[in-house]
């Protein structure tokens, strides 16, 4: 591959990590559990430092301790 290839698989992989963010903040933002539950591979394990759970039970909890 050449450089100009080389950066723009760089640039979309960083402009789709900002978007992952975004959702994942907007999510956050207006306590929505299942936008948040799918920003997570269903069978990963999310570890926060403070709650550790699947997905689904994480967003579910996450979102009760924002509220």
């Amino acid at each position: 591959m050449d450089g100009g290839s080389d950066i723009v698989r760089e640039l979309r992989a960083r402009e789709s990590l900002r978007d992952l963010i975004a959702s994942y903040c907007r999510a956050a933002d207006n306590c929505e559990t299942e936008r948040l539950e799918k920003l997570f591979h269903p069978e990963g394990l999310v570890d926060s430092g403070v709650i550790r759970a699947k997905p689904k039970e994480f967003s579910e909890r996450f979102v009760a301790w924002l509220k």
